[in-house]
């Protein structure tokens, strides 16, 4: 099984100044999926980081960056931006799971702003029931994946492989499957 990791919680370890001092080009990384979304859909969020991560696949999920939480319960902005723009320079894609809860967020369309030209792939995912129709029009002039099938066809690229094959390797769970674990946070 290929290990994968939450990079933010390595992050928070104190690792945030070597990631300053070492390029990547020195230190050979998996691929990273920065993960964003509304507070109020943390939950789904959860979900979504495990189910990449079980792929194999890094994933930055916001929970577990201690320095960002910390400055979002003292209510500094400038600190909040910091960790976030950290958090982006180290992934290489960025799926932002949308909600009705989303067009309220000042953080998902300036995570979306910052990284629209700096990661291989900008992904909006809308979460369970939410029409691609009902996207704000600075998210639908990108690639709009729709349910559990979009995730695993990204996944697969990332891997460099096919859907089926992660199937086969129990790293993903096929989209129409009636036990998938993300069947009541993504549509098929």
């Amino acid at each position: 099984m290929v290990e994968a990791i939450n990079r933010a919680h390595r992050m928070s370890l104190g690792f945030r100044r070597i990631a300053e001092l070492v390029s990547r080009t020195q230190i050979p990384s998996k691929e990273c999926i920065f993960l964003s979304h509304h507070r109020d859909d943390t939950e789904a969020a959860r979900a979504i980081a495990s189910y990449v991560l079980s792929a194999g696949i890094d994933v930055w999920f916001d929970e577990s960056d201690h320095a960002l939480q910390f400055a979002v319960r003292d209510g500094d902005p400038d600190r909040v931006t910091q960790a976030i723009e950290a958090g982006l320079n180290e992934s290489d894609y960025m799926v932002c799971m949308v909600s009705g809860s989303t067009v309220n967020s000042y953080w998902v369309p300036f995570e979306v702003g910052y990284v629209y030209r700096k990661v291989k792939k900008l992904v909006i995912m809308p979460l369970k029931g939410l029409l691609s129709s009902s996207l704000p029009d600075y998210m639908r002039a990108t690639h709009v994946s729709q349910g559990r099938r979009g995730l695993n066809e990204l996944l697969a690229q990332i891997a460099g492989s096919s859907s089926l094959i992660l199937e086969g390797q129990g790293r993903v769970t096929r989209a129409s499957a009636s036990d998938h674990p993300l069947r009541s946070v993504l549509d098929e």
